[in-house]
C-alpha cells in the first residue's frame, strides 16, 4: 500500500497508569487532531476495526492509527510515552 509521503500508519500501546489507560476514544478527539483510527488490537487478543467513539481504551491495548507522521510522534510523547506514567490528573 502507497501512503502519502509524510503520513504513515502507527500502532501506540496502551501501558497501566499512561495517559490514555480508561479514556475513551471520543475523549482523545483524535479525529479533531487528524488522525483516523484504523483500528484497536485489544489486551484480550481480538482486533476491533474502526472502533466506536464509545470504545474504552485499557492497558494492553494497541491503537492502531493513520496520521501525519510528526503528529504521530508527538501524540506518542505526550499520551503514551512510559516515562510519562503517573504523571497525568
Amino acid at each position: 500500500m502507497q501512503l502519502t509521503r509524510g503520513y504513515s500508519i502507527t500502532e501506540h500501546g496502551v501501558l497501566d497508569g499512561n495517559d490514555v489507560d480508561g479514556a475513551t476514544l471520543s475523549k482523545l478527539q483524535l479525529p479533531e487532531q487528524g488522525f483516523v483510527v484504523l483500528g484497536i488490537k485489544s489486551h484480550d487478543g481480538r482486533y476491533v476495526s474502526l472502533p466506536d467513539p464509545a470504545t474504552r481504551l485499557t492497558a494492553g491495548d494497541v491503537l492502531v492509527l493513520y496520521g501525519d507522521e510528526d503528529q504521530q510522534a508527538a501524540l506518542h510523547d505526550e499520551a503514551f510515552n512510559p516515562t510519562r506514567l503517573g504523571t497525568h490528573s
